[in-house]
């Protein structure tokens, strides 16, 4: 009776084409105001910059500090947008947990079985 399951699988367990919705997002207002600004810091002007000077290299650290916030901003802008799509990954996760443990199951009892056929008698 159990081995009638393989010929009830679903229609996607059968290779269905299932479609995959694609958004795409603008890039957010926070990337849009740094990235001009940090592309000029390592842009053409930026590579000929020699320090000789104790104001060059005062000039120099200014603009590397003012890399770091911008970094730091940028990367506290992206972990707001990434965060309610990881936690909707978790909770798609959780839904389907279940579902392969079960057939994480079934396959090692599977294979023990073959495997175990496989033996012969001993």
């Amino acid at each position: 009776m159990w081995l009638r399951a393989v010929d009830n699988l679903c229609l996607r367990c059968r290779g269905e084409q299932v479609s995959k919705e694609l958004t795409i997002v603008q890039q957010p207002a926070e990337a849009a105001e740094h990235r001009g600004t940090l592309e000029q810091y390592s842009g053409a002007e930026a590579r000929a910059f020699v320090i000789e000077t104790q104001e060059q290299a005062d000039i120099a650290a200014e603009l590397l500090n003012d890399v770091k916030r911008r970094r730091q901003a940028l990367e506290a802008a992206q972990r707001r947008l990434l965060e309610p799509m990881r936690e909707a990954e978790a909770r798609v996760r959780d839904l389907f947990r279940p579902a392969l443990e079960a057939a994480g199951e079934a396959d090692k009892l599977w294979r023990g079985k073959i495997l175990e056929s496989n033996q012969g008698p001993r």
